[in-house]
């Protein structure tokens, strides 16, 4: 018999599941349309937690201007107007990050080594250029590390701005629509800001800042507009996947008080910040195999956000994928292995081709197959996504004969004969 992976071929699914069993959840992929192309340097997202409503839009990057608004309740996509080319005639990429004003606009900057800067109108669907951000000392366009934040301070609204590799920090007043120059960020071991930077605003008076690569954690003031002289516990460099810094993909957002970051860097690792403790915790990984296909972790393009007491994630790295973390989900034990119908398999015997399983009550997941012989001998190992509770093994070129087809993942623990006549 041939060795090799088994090929699994999907049916058409919906991605996610209303109530959360585990704490990380796939939901619907961005639409590869208008594009054609995937979530890479410069995707972006903005979290508009309405109470009728709540939404998330998203631009896609990767030379792209396609946008779109996700629609949580419902866990759709809506391809929206897509972002302008504007009079620096420019697509968005790396450096492009957004911002909602918890009214009707969503503001960004489309980076690309670009100074454009935009607002969105989600009820209008409509774009308007703003003020250029300023070329400032460096001479330097906004790119790699960049990130803004979005706070109300006496009255007016504010738009925070890390330029992105230096450590010049700027904030844009709405209604004024005037950039300001604000004291650059703390230099520490380097004044660059890498790619996977990022600030997080706590909602009050504070937005903390990570410096990639070297892993300095500073706070900003926004009352007295100043940066703290002490310097925050830093994010552990060691983790699940090794010794591995803040690197590509780095993002972070605000929840229940605290910070939860992405480390990215082609890593999986996700961390949780408590601010009364000054201390940083691994968190559960970010699932690297999804519906995809293919093995992904966190790289340029990813971000996160959260709305309605979750956290939604691009992956990035050049897939649609996109994900849903609970901090409190139900039914957090994972459960044992499931006693299923030998009718999962069908049809058995099977003539060869294709053999389908059928999982009822399991949505979505990777899932590990395995055929082995009458001898218990391995004669195909892969990986496989479960849509739907629906999966399909391709058993081209497998002799007659009687073999055990195993199927594990969260939530299932099968292993099932099968009968192969030709």
């Amino acid at each position: 018999m041939k060795s090799g992976l088994i090929v699994v071929v999907i049916a058409l699914a919906l991605v996610g599941t209303a109530g959360a069993q585990y704490a990380w959840q796939e939901m619907m992929s961005l639409p590869v349309t208008p594009s054609g192309k995937m979530v890479d340097d410069g995707g972006c997202l903005a979290a508009v937690p309405a109470e009728s409503a709540p939404r998330i839009w998203a631009a896609k990057g990767n030379g792209t201007n396609d946008a779109y608004v996700y629609d949580l309740d419902r866990n759709t996509w809506v391809t929206t107007s897509p972002v302008p080319p504007g009079i620096e005639g420019r697509s968005v990429g790396i450096g492009a990050r957004a911002a909602f004003d918890g009214l009707d606009l969503i503001f960004m900057t489309k980076g690309h080594y670009t100074l454009g800067f935009y607002c969105y109108s989600l009820s209008g669907d409509t774009w308007r250029q703003l003020p250029d951000v300023p070329m400032g000392p460096s001479g330097m366009k906004v790119q790699q590390g960049a990130d803004v934040v979005y706070a109300r301070q006496g009255g007016r609204g504010y738009m925070y701005l890390l330029k992105g590799n230096v450590n010049e920090f700027y904030r844009f007043d709405v209604e004024a629509q005037t950039w300001e120059a604000l004291p650059a960020a703390p230099v520490g071991a380097n004044l660059h800001y890498y790619d996977g930077s990022w600030l997080v605003y706590d909602g009050a008076s504070t937005i903390y800042c990570h410096k990639a690569y070297y892993h300095e954690f500073f706070t900003f003031d926004i009352d007295s507009l100043k940066w703290n002289s002490r310097a925050l516990g830093p994010m552990p460099v060691p983790g699940s996947s090794g010794s591995h810094k803040t690197g590509d993909g780095g993002c972070a957002a605000w929840l229940d008080s605290s910070v939860y970051a992405l480390k990215g860097n082609l890593t999986d690792e996700f961390w949780h910040y408590s601010v009364y403790a000054d201390y940083w915790t691994e968190k559960e990984t970010m699932p690297s195999f999804g519906s995809s296909g293919k093995v992904k972790r966190v790289n340029d393009g990813a971000d996160i956000v959260s709305v309605d007491g979750r956290l939604y994630a691009f992956k990035g790295n050049s897939t649609n994928e996109f994900w849903r973390y609970d901090p409190h989900p139900t039914d957090v034990a994972e459960p044992g292995p499931r006693a299923l119908r030998r009718e999962v398999i069908g049809p058995n015997p099977v003539t060869g081709g294709r053999v389908n399983l059928s999982l009822p009550g399991l949505q979505t997941g990777a899932c590990r197959v395995v055929l082995c012989d009458a001898a218990g001998r391995i004669l195909r190992s892969g990986l496989a996504v479960l849509r739907d509770g629906q999966l399909a093994v391709d058993l081209t070129g497998v002799p007659a004969g009687a073999y055990v087809l195993s199927v594990s993942g969260p939530g299932v623990e099968i292993a099932e004969p099968l009968v192969v006549v030709k």
